[in-house]
């Protein structure tokens, strides 16, 4: 007698069976899922979530490998993640028209405290002919290198030079006064306030630690925290916040400022400023306080600094 003709009917893969990758990838993503509708506690969540919109990326290959599973909490949760994705990063491209006001150019840069060569980005800086420069990461070197290159075309603002990522500054070719600007981790900042056409605006440079350690996540809330107290104003708010925009703290902060993300603003919503060789996120930001508009922005070309810098073009038609 012949034998039973083989079942071609498939069958469910067992938990067991399922790739380890999805398991794994979705214990690492749902923390930063989850903190993007509030702020983390877990360090890694912070850390994971500043780069949100990567992470969810991965989405493209573990939706296919839980399909294959045909694991349907794991297709679900992997499907979520990628429409999660497309609502972060397809939506927003749309520009603004800027109405008529007083324009003010204004870069923003970090430079990066150790890099090999300050000439490259301080040509870029010198040629994009910013009225206002916005500055991170500013080291005893780079410091010098500014005041030499740049202390005639900016002769107002203030530099805080560290041998560390730590330094900050404001140079301005209009007149500014400067003063540090303490945030609530015990990181200092710049604050600057010029008179444009009568009017008194704000510019802050800030840069808060990166969220790569428990202790570094801890003073990198306590950072953004004392950012939200800054409050609404005819100010711009610019530098490296070390968090993409689909960050919560970053958009909390938005809503206490009650202020624009530049880029979004200009249509440019999906410009990359880190890392500066293959840039995948953007990190660096200008937020537009009422009465500050944008007309253009753009990312710079040099990558002498592990960031690329931010150059817009704006205007002032606040009291």
């Amino acid at each position: 007698m012949p034998p039973p003709p083989l079942s071609h009917t498939p069958k469910s893969r067992t938990s067991a069976e399922l790739p380890a990758l999805p398991t794994v990838g979705a214990f690492l993503v749902g923390p930063a899922i989850l903190s993007f509708f509030a702020v983390p506690e877990w360090y890694l969540a912070v850390a994971i979530n500043a780069g949100l919109p990567l992470i969810l990326l991965s989405a493209g290959v573990m939706l296919p490998l839980s399909l294959w599973a045909r694991h349907r909490v794991l297709s679900g949760f992997w499907a979520g993640a990628l429409i999660l994705w497309a609502a972060l990063e397809l939506p927003g491209n749309r520009a603004t028209v800027a109405p008529p006001g007083t324009p003010l150019r204004v870069a923003s840069a970090n430079l990066m405290f150790n890099a090999a060569s300050t000439h490259p980005l301080i040509d870029e800086l010198l040629a994009a002919d910013a009225d206002v420069l916005i500055l991170q990461e500013v080291s005893p070197i780079w410091q010098s290198a500014l005041e030499e290159r740049l202390g005639e075309a900016y002769p107002y603002g203030r530099l805080w030079a560290e041998s560390s990522p730590f330094g900050i500054g404001l140079l301005s070719r209009l007149p500014m006064e400067v003063e540090a600007w303490v945030g609530g981790g015990g990181m200092r900042h710049a604050k600057g306030v010029l008179q444009l056409d009568g009017r008194s605006l704000t510019v802050f440079s800030l840069h808060p630690i990166a969220p790569n350690r428990p202790e570094n996540a801890t003073v990198w809330q306590q950072e953004f925290a004392s950012f939200e107290t800054i409050g609404p104003g005819l100010q711009i708010v610019g530098g490296d916040l070390n968090a993409t925009p689909s960050n919560h703290a970053f958009r909390r902060l938005l809503s206490a400022l009650q202020a624009r993300d530049a880029f979004a603003e200009c249509g440019q919503a999906r410009a990359r400023t880190f890392p500066a060789g293959l840039p995948l996120a953007r990190i660096d930001h200008l937020m537009l306080g009422e009465g500050v508009h944008c007309s253009a922005i753009r990312v710079g070309e040099q990558s002498a600094s592990d960031h690329r810098a931010v150059y817009a073009d704006l205007v002032v038609v606040g009291e």
